[in-house]
């Protein structure tokens, strides 16, 4: 008797959504000195800071991150910023939208990492206030004081 193959193989270091977690915690490795190797949070923050205003597309979200993280060498790969999306989507920070041309709306639903390109995402009100806490500790800290 043939025994069937997986439904979906995905590579080591692929995302993977099983019972509403990411299955694979650790994202692909990352060159050493990186910003992003260096503080996680910062590529968590910056996807929330990226969907905070309106409905955005993966690709969107990944030039606005490669933008503010600077010199190609320091910019996250796009690995990074997917398994950083889903993470957000897992901490329900955000929240994942199929629009529908027949309503004209978006329309919640589960974050498939096999559609992502074909998703849009925006922050949660829990998203939001994660971001306040962060904007509260820059102030507190002085960061961004000119």
């Amino acid at each position: 008797m043939r025994v069937p193959e997986p439904a979906l193989s995905l590579p080591k270091g692929s995302l993977a959504l099983g019972a509403g977690e990411i299955d694979t915690m650790i994202p692909p490795p990352r060159a050493e000195g990186s910003v992003m190797t260096r503080n996680n949070d910062e590529l968590g923050r910056m996807v929330l800071e990226a969907v905070a205003d309106d409905y955005e597309e993966l690709e969107m979200i990944f030039n606005q991150i490669v933008k503010w993280a600077g010199s190609d060498n320091d910019a996250p790969d796009r690995n990074q910023i997917e398994f950083a999306l889903m993470m957000s989507v897992t901490k329900k920070d955000v929240e994942a939208y199929e629009y529908s041309e027949k309503s004209c709306r978006f329309i919640p639903t589960p974050a498939d990492p096999q559609k992502l390109h074909t998703l849009w995402f925006y922050i949660t009100e829990q998203g939001k206030e994660r971001l306040r806490e962060w904007e509260e500790v820059d102030k507190s800290s002085g960061i961004g004081d000119v």
